[in-house]
Formats: C-alpha cells, structure tokens, sequence
C-alpha cells in the first residue's frame, strides 16, 4: 500500500508485556498505553528548530558573558543536537556522558538539554509511536509536573516563573530519556564506564592537587553526593554484568566505582553502595564482588566513616539545642553546617499549607533539601508524590519480572540516596537511572527485536 508519502511502513509485530497473575501488579499496569503520532511532527518547521537553539543560546551566554563565550555555546549547542539527530546509536551514550560528566554551559543550560532536544526532534521525523507498560504512571507523572506547575504560579508560591517552566521540563526531559532508551536499545555499558573514569580522573586531580573535598569547585563544585550516586549506580551495572559471568573487566569497573565513590566522601553514596553490595549476597556470581567490596571498604573507610558517622547525632544535637534556645527567645546555635534538621522543619509548613499540588517545581532552592522525598511532597504535593511512587512500584514490579538486574540495583541506590539527596530530580545520578530503566524494559517488552 502506498501512501502521498511513498510506501507505508511494514506492520510492527505487537509487542508483549509480562504476565502476572498478581492483581496489583495488573492494576498498576492497566493504564491506557499510547504515545500516539502528531500531525505538528509531519510540519517542516522541526527541521529549524538546530538553527534556533544556537541563537538562543548564543545570545544568552553573550548577554552575561561576551560574544565569543556566546557563539562558542552555541556552537557547542548546535553539535550536540545535530549529532543526536544524525546518529541515533551515539545519541543514548553521549546522553548518559553528558548527564554524569558534562558541566553546565551557563546557568541551568546543560549539555543533555541539547542531546535531548536531538532526539525529540529524530522521533518527530520518523513519526514513529512509541508504548512501554510504563505509559500509564509516567503520564500520571507528567500530569502531576503540569498540575503543580500552574497551581504554583496561581497560588504565588512560585517567586520566578522561568527557574518553575525550567524545573518541570527537566523533569519531563528525564521522562524522554526513558523513552528514548526504550525504544533506541543501543548498548549503554560502555558509556556508563566512560563517564565514570571521566569523574575518577576529576577526582584524582582534585585529590593530587590538595583539595579539602573532591568535586567540590568547577565543574563539580559541591556534587559530591551526584557523583558518588552515579558511581554506585556504576557498581550496581558491575554486578549484574559479573554475575552473567561477563568477565574479569567488570571486576576493574566495580573497583573504579568503589574508588569514586570512596573519593566524593558521601556517607549516602558509601551507605547506597554497602546496601547494593548486601543486595548481592543473594545473587550466585555477584557475592564474591560484594564481599571484597565490602571488605574493602571496611579496612580503607573505617576511620573516614566513624568521623563523617559522628556529623549527623552532632547535627541533630545543634537543631534540638537551636529549637530550644529559639523557644526561650534566644538566638539559634552557630552551626559550620547547613543543618538539614532545621531545613525539614521549615519545609514542613509548606506541605502543610499546599498538601495537594504542591508549591510548584523549582518554588524552593534545590540545594536546601537534601532529602528526595521532601522535595517532592514540597513541590509537586501529594498528587505528585502518588504518582512518582506509582510510577517506580511499577518499574520495580516489572524489573522483577524482566530479571534485569542492573536495573535494579540502580534503583535500590537510587531509594537509599533519596534519603539526603534529591537523587531522582536534578541530580547527575536521574538521568542515567531514567535511561538505565528504560533500556531494560525495552530489552525485555520487545521480543520482537526491532530498534
């Protein structure tokens, strides 16, 4: 059959999704699941969109920072969507590079913003409909960014509108990545290696050159925890990759992941990596690693560990001493640093006040959290945070079910980082566990091998 645009595309095999007979697992999986084709995707006006981003992007920078920064980021800006455009099986891999390793460009403009917009614009040309089980909670998701957005601007909890529009297409962008490695399945390991040697050179330089702290001055200046969560995510690839008996390689790659994040000096990345290795007891193949690993770490960390364990009791010492000083009209402790304790108290009033939707994405600078959680039920309310967790049961439920191990390991890292990291938003470590994610469901909902 031919169509005004030359012969119609072959059929798609239908694709299958794993049987269950667990009620719950069919409930939160029955959504609707259709990613339908555009007609705005036919326009030819996708094809202006490279030469857009580098003006706008030239005369951003150059408002701040001169011309010649201007056309460089541009240029930068313009290579980077070009190549995703062009080449489908790069674009996966220098996506995952580029969230874990790339620095900001200015501001909030980050290298995977460019890819990204790459591979949106290679889907509007193939106009190719794209369906993971996963449609129905990440629309849920999307939805629920979209909601507490407007009721943010609404309501004037959002004090700047362009940092708020920001935040929710960040979030969203996360959500295309995801969609992107389920449908590309282009081999993702080696670039997950590549980013992480390219953090251990950083930190390396930093620790030769005298640093107090690793990562802590440009390009990774205060993201030790980020870079220590996309290590442990490295170390959760590892053991799946040596319990499928992949090779002594992967041995070097665990090692290097180990080392990296024992040099962020994160006390969540090195408690993210003990549970991950824990997690490996259970897996024939993987528990040697773990072992040494944790051997490892016990011997090399354990002063470094009693020392950075004794900061969180001092913390909460210092926010129950402040709490009362502060109800006795007193001035509050003098702390050297920022006490989480005290910011939660704080975020607290706003769940109260705006429980529902939320105060909006970006309403409250991302630093002060230190908690996923927090975050979440902060900015995008209740709403937003049934729909985040509907949507990672989901994933776990099918991980499960797929076998993938390095999935889930990834996640496992990524629920224990939450605990005093915003790990799944606006963190190095989000992007590469949404891709990891999605390249794992579409290895596994696929069986028909299509690309």
């Amino acid at each position: 059959m031919l169509t005004a645009e030359g012969p119609a595309d072959p059929p798609v095999p239908a694709r299958s999704t794993p049987a269950s007979g667990s009620w719950a697992f069919r409930t939160l999986t029955a959504f609707p699941s259709h990613l339908p084709a555009s007609r705005l995707w036919k326009l030819p006006w996708t094809r202006a969109i490279e030469p857009v981003a580098f003006c706008a992007v030239a005369l951003a920078v150059a408002a701040r920072h001169g011309a010649v920064a201007g056309v460089a980021a541009g240029a930068v800006a313009i290579v980077l969507t070009g190549l995703a455009v062009r080449r489908a099986d790069w674009a996966l891999g220098l996506l995952v590079v580029a969230y874990a390793a790339a620095p900001r460009i200015d501001a909030e403009l980050r290298a995977e913003d460019f890819v990204t917009l790459g591979l949106v614009l290679a889907a509007m040309r193939k106009r190719r409909p794209v369906e993971t089980p996963l449609d129905g909670p990440l629309s849920l998701w999307v939805l629920a960014i979209g909601l507490a957005l407007a009721v943010g601007l609404i309501q004037g909890t959002v004090a700047r509108p362009a940092v708020a529009a920001f935040t929710a297409l960040k979030l969203v962008e996360y959500v295309i990545a995801f969609y992107a490695a389920f449908l590309l399945r282009t081999r993702i390991d080696g670039a997950f290696v590549l980013a992480l040697a390219i953090l251990g050179i950083a930190g390396t330089i930093d620790a030769l050159a005298g640093a107090a702290r690793p990562f802590d001055r440009w390009p990774y200046k205060a993201e030790s925890n980020h870079v220590g969560g996309f290590a442990v995510l490295c170390a959760g690839l590892a053991y799946a990759r040596l319990a499928e008996g992949r090779g002594a390689r992967w041995w070097i790659v665990l090692l290097l992941a180990a080392a990296v994040t024992a040099l962020a000096g994160s006390r969540i990345a090195l408690l993210a990596l003990a549970f991950v290795s824990l997690l490996q007891f259970r897996v024939r193949g993987a528990r040697g690693p773990a072992a040494v690993v944790l051997a490892l770490g016990a011997l090399a960390l354990a002063g470094p560990l009693r020392r950075r364990a004794e900061d969180a009791p001092a913390e909460w010492r210092t926010f129950v001493r402040t709490e009362t000083r502060v109800s006795e009209g007193l001035p509050p402790v003098f702390s050297y640093t920022r006490n989480r304790f005290e910011v939660w108290a704080l975020l607290e009033e706003d769940v109260a006040k705006y429980p529902l939707a939320g105060t909006g994405p970006g309403s409250r600078d991302r630093v002060v959290y230190e908690n996923a959680y927090v975050m979440l039920a902060c900015e995008e309310g209740a709403l937003g945070l049934a729909a985040f967790g509907l949507a990672v049961v989901s994933l776990l439920l099918l991980l499960r079910r797929a076998g993938d191990r390095a999935a889930t390991n990834a996640t496992a890292a990524m629920l224990v980082l939450g605990l005093t990291s915003i790990s799944f938003f606006l963190a190095r470590e989000a992007g590469p566990w949404w891709i990891m994610a999605g390249s794992a469901l579409g290895g596994y909902t696929r069986p028909d091998g299509g690309t």
